[in-house]
């Protein structure tokens, strides 16, 4: 829905229309009501499918026989371009992407994200986080998400968030409610030829602003915004009288911000823990705080991954493709090194300079930021419509690299590249990082491809994981399991990868199952024996925090991610004053396994306090099911048998409650547990209970309580478990376990059937 009337013709043609800026306005246009066609001599699938659902004309000739309309387009192209001349002398009229823009936001309240570095990564963290509050609100992305996520949307609302590229002076037309300031490093020389004239854009910007510029204290101080009269309105990032900014690492991957401004502390967790992505958070943060409210900041936020910000594209135990947009000397050393700090093995490292203008002006910063590479591998200029100059040319950076001491090469084409980095890699790990404004999401795709098809039976997994990979993923080979397992016994999984989010869990299963590779769950492995020989396939274990989140959904509800354990589910139900859960205290596993075993305990069932159920099929489908849909009762549940449960909405039989009392039957319940269960490893109880009869009373009946194979042992605490006292192997327990089955029934006619499970096999394979 249109609000007001921006632009003087409602017929608008985009030129360039593939590019990160471009495609964002050209959807934004027509989603605004605009009449738009678009053409791009680089059109990618990508784009076509995005204008085309968007009802934009790709027909690139229907437009030149009209009389009248707008042109908008890319910096990149021309503006003597013979289509834009011949346009001219039609009556059409020609807007640069950011003018077009300006004048879009004009009837606006415009949240402006404006720096050197990281505007889209920030824009795309603030557009997640405004939408977890539910205020409705435009905007446009300089780039894509690497979800389904559209770049731009377009809505009745007074609010529009955009990045401003200030690259070609067209940020002189923005006036914003809210100004987020992220950076400020000296670049676009042939737009600002004096240092002071780029530092003054972003002076002049935060003066026209109407609202709060949010900034961190080192811009305050390059740009001299301490006496540009903004007192009042000037939120300092990093600031005591500001705003203070503290962050800490709360598990892989995941950060714990905390901002302090006016004096109300806001927490969040996310799912990034570089130094760059933390400051763009907290940006975000703040700017989504002074939009809605702080009390309406989410706690927690697993961002989505945007396309060429640290990006992957092949992640395997041996070597990973990464691709980032990082083009800046300051960029593009702070990504390396959080690359080398995070990856083991040497990092190689593809570079294609961003015009000649930056590579000539910033040539020794540039080969200086390369440094920390093992091996670089130089191609091309993108020259971005720029002329080639002297100073500027690859060979000009190849130079500089090797005199600054970089082990350096010039590629001429992708080929090249893919050959080279092959030999080099040969049968050692290492990264592969695809840096650069230009084609090298290509190239990087590409090369991942190759990958693929040298490992027939693992690449499709592989490639299929770096599209979705976080930052932080990791998937590892012949990786041990026994101390993953509460028993503590076992060997090693052929391969075992803990998925961050539901895009990486998903994408796994759909591409093993096409490979044929088997695949196996692993929880907090409390009630399963893993074999000496270990797991072939593939070992997935939801163990990162995006599993664990816990949410408030009302007074007596709460979403559970299936990752977490109980015991800490318990724990989170008595501080939300939640009670009902106390029965699950001590059951060892996560709530995942509990979901799938209906596990029990002092009197209650897990589906005792289920209503939902959202599982996902070993196709990577996700469905959600209400407790009266499912099929369980003890010991089982029919839909989670060969699907992975993800996360349930749990009911809670009484809100409101004191702490202390919810604490009180929690511990009296603990006691319980500590005077009837071994405290040694253990999987649990071994046996299946015989309807009306008890597992353990029969092994004690039999007196068998204390008999040892090896290391294991059936504990004289409980016969209903075995026990590893130490250095017990998985055949020790098997053993037991055919010992008790055969006294059972030679002694008492009783088939005793095991509840633990033989992870990765099957118990009848073995009891024969």
């Amino acid at each position: 829905m249109r609000v007001g009337k921006e632009l003087a013709s409602n017929r608008i043609h985009c030129m360039g229309a593939a590019g990160a800026g471009m495609l964002p306005l050209a959807l934004f246009l027509s989603e605004t009501g605009y009449q738009v066609s678009a053409e791009d001599d680089g059109m990618t699938d990508t784009a076509k499918a995005l204008l085309d659902a968007a009802g934009v004309t790709l027909d690139s000739s229907s437009w030149k026989k009209e009389t009248d309309g707008i042109i908008v387009r890319s910096s990149a192209i021309d503006p003597k371009h013979p289509e834009i001349e011949d346009a001219f002398s039609r009556g059409w009229t020609l807007l640069r992407r950011g003018e077009c823009l300006a004048q879009l936001a004009k009837s606006r309240k415009l949240i402006a994200v404006v720096g050197s570095h990281g505007k889209t990564t920030t824009t795309g963290m603030l557009v997640e986080l405004l939408e977890k509050t539910g205020e409705p609100f435009s905007y446009l992305l300089g780039g894509l998400f690497r979800s389904d996520q559209g770049p731009a949307r377009a809505v009745d609302s007074e609010w529009i968030v955009a990045e401003i590229d200030e690259s070609d002076g067209t940020i002189e037309g923005f006036s914003p409610e809210i100004c987020v300031m992220l950076n400020v490093d000296y670049d676009h020389h042939s737009q600002y030829p004096k240092e002071s004239d780029y530092f003054d854009a972003f002076r002049r910007i935060a003066k026209r602003t109407r609202g709060s510029v949010i900034v961190d204290e080192e811009t305050i101080r390059i740009i001299g915004l301490e006496t540009s009269g903004l007192e009042g309105r000037l939120i300092a990032m990093g600031s005591e009288c500001g705003c203070l900014v503290s962050s800490v690492k709360s598990g892989a991957g995941v950060t714990r911000i905390e901002t302090n401004l006016d004096r109300c502390v806001s927490v969040l967790e996310v799912n990034r823990s570089s130094s760059f992505n933390i400051a763009n958070a907290s940006f975000a943060a703040v700017a989504v705080g002074g939009i809605v409210g702080r009390d309406r900041i989410p706690t927690s936020i697993f961002f989505s991954q945007l396309a060429r910000r640290q990006s992957c594209d092949y992640l395997s135990p041996g070597v990973v493709v990464l691709n980032d947009y990082a083009h800046h000397p300051r960029e593009i050393e702070v990504y390396l090194k959080s690359v080398k700090a995070a990856r083991s093995g040497a990092l190689h490292v593809v570079f294609q300079p961003h015009r000649f203008s930056r590579t000539r002006h910033l040539l020794g910063e540039l080969a200086q930021s390369l440094g920390s590479s093992d091996r670089l591998y130089l191609v091309d200029v993108y020259a971005a419509s720029e002329a080639e100059e002297e100073g500027g040319r690859t060979q000009d950076l190849l130079e500089a690299c090797r005199k600054a001491g970089v082990d350096c090469r010039y590629c001429s084409d992708s080929k090249v590249i893919d050959d080279s980095l092959l030999e080099e890699l040969g049968s050692e790990s290492g990264t592969v990082v695809f840096l650069g404004a230009g084609q090298t999401d290509v190239l990087s795709s590409r090369f991942a491809d190759r990958l693929k098809e040298l490992d027939p039976a693992w690449g499709g997994l592989y490639r299929a994981l770096g599209r979705v990979a976080e930052p932080s993923s990791v998937i590892k080979k012949n990786e041990p399991l026994a101390k993953k397992t509460t028993m503590r016994v076992g060997g090693v999984a052929e391969r075992y990868f803990e998925p961050a989010s539901t895009a990486e869990l998903s994408a796994v299963l759909s591409s093993v199952s096409d490979a044929g590779i088997e695949i196996s769950i692993l929880g907090r492995g409390s009630n399963l024996i893993v074999p000496d020989k270990g797991v072939l396939g593939l070992v997935i274990r939801l163990n990162h925090p995006f599993w664990k989140q816990v949410s408030r959904v009302s007074d007596d509800r709460i979403w559970v991610g299936a990752g977490i354990r109980i015991k800490e589910l318990c724990g989170t139900a008595c501080r939300l004053g939640l009670a009902g859960f106390e029965f699950l205290e001590g059951i060892p596993g996560n709530l995942g396994g509990a979901l799938r075993m209906n596990a029990g305990a002092m009197g209650g069932w897990t589906y005792d306090v289920v209503e939902r159920v959202r599982f996902m099929a070993m196709d990577g489908t996700v469905y959600e099911m209400a407790k009266e849909e499912l099929h369980y009762g003890y010991r089982h549940c029919k839909e989670l048998v060969g699907t992975i449960a993800i996360g349930a909405l749990l009911k809670s039989n009484a809100s409101g409650l004191p702490q202390g009392e919810i604490r009180a039957t929690i511990d009296t319940y603990q006691e319980k547990r500590h005077e009837s269960q071994p405290r040694e490893p253990s999987a649990g109880c071994i046996f299946k209970n015989p309807e009306g009869d008890s597992a353990g009373r029969i092994v004690d009946e039999l007196g068998l309580k204390g008999t040892a194979i090896g290391g294991a042992k059936i504990s004289e605490v409980h016969g209903n478990f075995i026990v590893n006292m130490g250095g017990a192997s998985s055949e020790d327990v098997i053993e037991l376990v055919k010992l008790v089955r055969r006294v059972a029934w030679c002694e008492k006619r009783i088939e005793l059937e095991p509840e633990a499970i033989l992870y990765g096999s099957q118990w009848k394979a073995v009891l024969q």
